[in-house]
């Protein structure tokens, strides 16, 4: 398993890719705040699956991506 900082930083590295914004054909800039909008709400996806197929909460994977979910806050 990944550590919460490496997952967190793949994550967010996705969704910045996802999140340039063509200002005309030559010029272009990326959005971390929208990145990292994105990967929250895919961690929180995460978690509410994991909880629906566990039926409860499986502390081991919600501690790790809370961690997640904080190392996403200070990329």
């Amino acid at each position: 398993m990944m550590s919460a900082r490496e997952e967190a930083i793949e994550l967010v590295e996705i969704y910045k890719n996802h999140s340039t914004i063509w200002i005309d054909e030559n010029e272009c800039y990326t959005s971390i705040k929208k990145a990292k909008e994105a990967a929250l709400i895919c961690v929180d996806k995460i978690l509410k699956s994991h909880y629906k197929l566990l039926g409860g909460v499986n502390t081991t994977i919600y501690k790790h991506y809370q961690e997640v979910k904080e190392e996403i806050h200070k990329l």
